[in-house]
């Protein structure tokens, strides 16, 4: 049986009495036996590796590419890395609940439709609906008194399609 130890380090498998061990994103198993060799179970674990290396040699890539510009996918792709590495990160602008909201709206979506199966546009209007209903949109009424986030036509304009904040959801003017 094997048992992954929490946060996916070592794990250990007992088969016909021997005990194997190995890491996260191990290629071989190191066998302990307590009887014969050719009884020992032959377990490789790769955990994805290969994948997040791949990502995040492709994140650092559009970090070096991105000339000081905003990237929606360096931010997602940061998200995913970090996932995979059972990392700590946090998302906030500078009041921490207009721009917050819609990338931590659109980190959700995100990982409904590639974590979860759900469709793109499925997950695109749930975005929208968290926006328009969630808790997000509370955290910015008990900050200014309204529930509305403080974009203005023009800063809607010109945020990312993921980031936009849906219709009659936003004004300007709004004290942050």
């Amino acid at each position: 049986t094997a048992t992954p130890s929490p946060g996916g380090g070592l794990f250990a498998v007992e088969s016909s009495g021997n005990l194997l061990f190995g890491g996260a994103g191990s290629t071989a198993v190191t066998a302990v036996t307590a009887g014969s060799a050719a009884h020992c179970a032959a377990v490789v674990l790769d955990h994805g590796r290969h994948h997040t290396l791949s990502k995040l040699h492709r994140l650092e890539h559009l970090v070096h590419s991105a000339r000081g510009e905003a990237s929606v996918d360096v931010l997602q792709l940061a998200e995913d890395v970090v996932r995979r590495l059972h990392g700590v990160r946090i998302t906030s602008c500078k009041s921490g609940k207009d721009r917050t909201a819609m990338a931590v709206t659109a980190e959700q979506a995100h990982l409904l439709a590639y974590a979860h199966g759900v469709g793109i546009a499925d997950a695109e209007a749930l975005a929208d609906r968290m926006r328009r209903e969630g808790v997000r949109l509370h955290n910015a009424k008990k900050n200014t008194g309204r529930s509305l986030y403080a974009f203005s036509r023009l800063q809607r304009r010109w945020l990312p399609q993921q980031f936009a904040p849906p219709e009659g959801t936003y004004a300007r003017g709004v004290l942050t």
